[in-house]
């Protein structure tokens, strides 16, 4: 069942990077090279280490300037699908990286899978002038 899930997951994502190319524009040179030479699973361990100062990699910010982090990894990492194929410090990592953003996550449930629901910040206003 493993081997399935990991099959699966990378399958996932590397749908969502092509995705995210093709409808943003997302660069995303050094994430497609991990994507090949670790394959999805190992994608993801790799890029949900904690970084020692808490820093947001570039590709996250670029999805969230898109409006686009449901392409992202760390929200595919959320999803409870794939539970058995991270543990909880990546799960927790992946939620600390989109918390850190000021968005919401929420999950849809589907009759057949979930998907993970990313709320945005809505943008303050800036103070009016007098006219």
């Amino acid at each position: 069942m493993t081997r399935y899930l990991k099959t699966q997951f990378d399958k996932t994502v590397k749908a969502a990077e092509h995705d995210a190319r093709m409808l943003y524009g997302y660069s995303g040179g050094k994430y497609r090279l991990l994507l090949r030479n670790l394959g999805g699973v190992g994608t993801a361990h790799f890029l949900l280490r904690p970084s020692p100062n808490g820093r947001l990699h570039d590709g996250l910010i670029e999805l969230f300037s898109h409006r686009a982090l449901h392409l992202s990894i760390e929200a595919e990492v959320l999803n409870r699908r794939w539970t058995t194929l991270f543990s909880d410090a990546e799960r927790s990592e992946a939620r600390r990286r989109l918390t850190a953003l000021d968005c919401t996550i929420g999950v849809m449930l589907l009759p057949r899978a979930e998907k993970i629901v990313i709320g945005y910040p809505v943008p303050r206003k800036q103070g009016g002038s007098a006219a």
